[in-house]
């Protein structure tokens, strides 16, 4: 009753599909599994100030810039046994920021050649847009004392 008393309603943190920030996260993970840009980039807003920090050091702005280069690393390389561990997700209305750690696996996708395992964290901003969640910003770091990327094969 008295978050109803402070004008916050009683759920929502859940988006106008039902779906909680911590069930976003996990299918955005999963959907790098599937190898396929579309369903990747269908969890980004699309706006022009959209930021995703990669744990390369690189940034891009917008989601024009974004989705050419996602589409570009899914053209040349396979992900698997994406993971979100540690998932930590805080809801400020119809704000939620979530961190996790996340392992994966990347291979070239020609020659089926291993590249790296990685193991990074990710920091992501959410915010409801047209009542449900989208990615704002997203932030991949290194992790103290885990190897960031040991070689494959």
């Amino acid at each position: 009753m008295f978050f109803l008393a402070m004008g916050v309603a009683v759920g929502a943190e859940k988006d106008a599909n039902g779906e909680t920030p911590e069930a976003f996260v996990k299918r955005w993970v999963e959907s790098f599994n599937y190898n396929n840009g579309t369903k990747m980039l269908a969890f980004y807003d699309r706006a022009e100030d959209l930021e995703v920090l990669v744990s390369l050091g690189k940034r891009f702005r917008g989601y024009r810039e974004w989705s050419e280069i996602l589409r570009a690393d899914v053209a040349m390389l396979r992900f698997s046994g994406l993971k979100a561990q540690s998932l930590a997700v805080r809801t400020l209305g119809d704000t939620a920021l979530a961190s996790f750690e996340h392992p994966f696996e990347v291979r070239e996708k020609k020659s089926g050649k291993g590249l790296f395992q990685a193991h990074i964290r990710i920091t992501m901003t959410l915010r409801k847009i047209e009542g449900l969640w989208s990615i704002v910003l997203e932030h991949s770091s290194p992790i103290l004392g885990i190897e960031f990327r040991k070689p494959l094969d």
